[in-house]
């Protein structure tokens, strides 16, 4: 039948908006507020929330059987006596859960087991929002981004501007991300969260319950970004050029007295979970643990120059190196091949320094081993010692500022694993290039491969000897 001409359509009612969900008021924006404090005030209003983001309706329930003997581990999580919070937090959830089924069936027992139904739904909140907030790095109070996303606004930007065509471009199946109040993440807005998951090391589902997303949209956004960074900043992780190379020759002449050297080298564990890789024990490494190397050679500003990772831990830091591409090319003279004469009349070639894991090559400088070395040898190591600490404090600074790959990753995809490494190499070579030498109160000291031991190397080439005595004469000399 055909609508007759003139006929008012009904109106539909509207529909009531959704109750907010509760929580405790905002913090303040401070002066001055502008992108950084919108998305900060948004992480910090959901962790100061007493309630989590979904808390099951089962939790406010008031019939619980069975349930007061877990008072006791409830209590000792809240006081970091046992580390297994959310696993008592399952627990009391599963309980909940076979609860609410009898709750509508048995009415009786609401005065029996009153003090059940307080003890469980205050657990289950404290217990809830101990997983929110323990391991949360964000306190209440206001704090600038570069104590968050470790990087100043302008690195931040720069970043943005890299990777903005890749996280706006709409591909098959895209959709928009979302926060929890539906408001659509920015490019700012996905480059941030993608930074926290790298820079936190926290899990997609602990991140995600940060900003009220599925933890799948976290994945999502972070690999997004890692693919642009991978694509669009490559040119910030690179060999250096002659000019780069006579500057980094300089500078490690003058600040640890050894001519014509060009890098420092080492190398670190990334561990992974004992499951990731259950079929294969080639990941398994000296120290009984499971994990993936990363080899690094940095300039006197703990840039990186090269670098190699995805072996497994089973490889120690020589054979690493001879499957590397800088060995290749630097035993076919492509690299370091440059000479520099020093005043007594011998010739040095230009050479990186590394411990005594490695062999002793033209191009590759180790210390001398043994007690009671003349002192030429003594004064060498010294400088050695000094030189080679760049790379260790490179290393250590990279894996306290991305903490993604410090400590043991929950099994992380052995082909996905170098690329993240390979990411946060590369800002912080954007970090470096932006915002100069990182000053001492940003850089990480002591032991990168916590719980390792030192590994030794007995090859030495006969001309690699050769010069490392003429380095040691020399640097006696010209003191």
């Amino acid at each position: 039948m055909a609508p007759v001409r003139g006929a008012r359509k009904r109106k539909r009612p509207e529909k009531p908006a959704p109750a907010p969900a509760p929580g405790l008021p905002l913090p303040p924006l401070p002066d001055g507020s502008d992108w950084w404090s919108v998305f900060y005030r948004r992480v910090a209003g959901r962790l100061s929330s007493p309630y989590p983001p979904s808390l099951p309706a089962s939790l406010c329930s008031v019939e619980f059987n069975h349930v007061r003997f877990l008072a006791p581990f409830v209590a000792m999580s809240l006081k970091e006596q046992w580390p297994c919070s959310s696993i008592v937090f399952m627990i009391l959830l599963l309980y909940s859960l076979w609860d609410l089924l009898t709750v509508f069936s048995v009415t009786t027992q609401v005065q029996r087991n009153f003090l059940d139904a307080i003890v469980l739904y205050m657990s289950g909140i404290l217990t809830a929002k101990l997983i929110l907030t323990r391991h949360s790095p964000f306190p209440r109070e206001h704090q600038n981004m570069e104590s968050v996303l470790k990087m100043s606004r302008k690195t931040f930007d720069y970043v943005c501007s890299l990777v903005k065509k890749d996280l706006t471009t709409k591909t098959y199946g895209f959709r928009n991300f979302r926060f929890g109040d539906k408001t659509i993440l920015g490019v700012e807005d996905q480059v941030a969260v993608a930074l926290m998951r790298l820079t936190t090391g926290e899990s997609l589902q602990n991140i995600g319950m940060w900003f009220g997303m599925n933890h799948s949209a976290i994945s999502n956004i972070t690999w997004r970004f890692i693919e642009s960074v991978e694509e669009r900043a490559i040119c910030h992780l690179k060999w250096p050029s002659p000019e780069e190379m006579a500057t980094i020759k300089a500078r490690f002449g003058k600040i640890y007295g050894l001519p014509n050297c060009c890098g420092a080298i080492d190398t670190t564990h990334i561990l992974m979970c004992s499951s990731a890789q259950p079929n294969s024990k080639v990941w398994l490494d000296n120290e009984n643990k499971n994990s993936m190397v990363l080899q690094a050679v940095v300039d006197a500003d703990m840039r990186f120059r090269d670098i190699v990772s995805g072996w497994p831990g089973s490889m120690d830091d020589s054979c690493i190196l001879r499957t590397s591409g800088l060995y290749r090319l630097c035993e076919k003279g492509l690299r370091l091949e440059g000479q520099m004469e020093l005043p007594g009349g011998s010739a040095v070639r230009e050479y990186i320094v590394g411990d005594a894991s490695y062999p002793l090559l033209p191009w590759l400088m180790t210390p001398y081993r043994g007690h009671g070395l003349p002192a030429a040898k003594a004064e060498f190591n010294k400088r050695h010692t000094a030189a080679t600490a760049v790379v260790q404090t490179a290393l250590a600074t990279l894996k306290g500022r991305w903490r993604v790959i410090q400590g043991e990753l929950w099994r992380p995809d052995k082909h996905r694993l170098p690329r993240i490494i390979f990411v946060c190499c590369l800002i912080t070579n954007i970090i470096i290039d932006m915002e100069g030498t990182p000053s001492k109160d940003k850089l990480f000291s002591g032991n990168h491969d916590h719980g390792y031991k030192q590994q030794f190397s007995n090859v030495a080439d006969d001309n690699a000897v050769m010069q490392r005595d003429d380095l040691s004469q020399h640097v006696t000399a010209g003191e």
